[in-house]
């Protein structure tokens, strides 16, 4: 704090804010959150974990894959996914295939948004729609499974994603898109 006191004593490996609570490495594989006094929250500890980035669901590492817990550790969508990333806004989750390594988006009950068809997937802030990617380019694609944008037959690096969401807020903008 401001007078050098330590408000949560160092017990922690690594702290990381996550709104009211911390997300925390207890030992070298085990990670949970904490509250503001560093009092553990979830008596469960996870071999890795993330933000809750103000959703009720926090992507969670159970015996080498990812599924999602609440805040007190308990698993509501199971462990199957290579990669799992925070929701969004509390409704879409970008999450990798065990089966295929491919990114699809799945909902708050576990159930596929978009089926794991992509070899990336970008939300683009505040739009509720997503940069696809497949080996023959990149499209931009709604959560209710239209295209906006049709596939155009180029992989993109991060100066063309910059230009790709300026065109597309563009396009949105003026109605002056293809739709699919």
């Amino acid at each position: 704090n401001e007078q050098g006191k330590y408000v949560i004593e160092p017990k922690f490996r690594m702290m990381i804010p996550d709104e009211d609570k911390y997300l925390v490495k207890i030992e070298y594989v085990s990670w949970g959150w904490c509250d503001a006094s560093g009092n553990m929250i979830n008596k469960k500890h996870f071999e890795g974990a993330r933000l809750f980035n103000g959703n009720d669901l926090a992507p969670v590492k159970v015996d080498g894959l990812w599924g999602y817990a609440d805040l007190n550790g308990k698993i509501r969508i199971e462990p199957q996914f290579v990669e799992a990333y925070s929701f969004n806004d509390g409704e879409n989750a970008v999450v990798i295939d065990k089966k295929t390594s491919l990114r699809g988006l799945i909902d708050t009950r576990g159930k596929w948004v978009m089926m794991p068809e992509y070899s990336d997937l970008y939300l683009i802030p505040g739009k509720n729609k997503y940069m696809v990617e497949k080996s023959y380019g990149f499209a931009c694609r709604q959560s209710n499974g239209k295209y906006i944008m049709p596939f155009i037959g180029r992989t993109i690096d991060d100066d063309m994603m910059k230009d790709f969401l300026g065109l597309t807020r563009y396009a949105v903008a003026t109605s002056d898109y293809i739709e699919m």
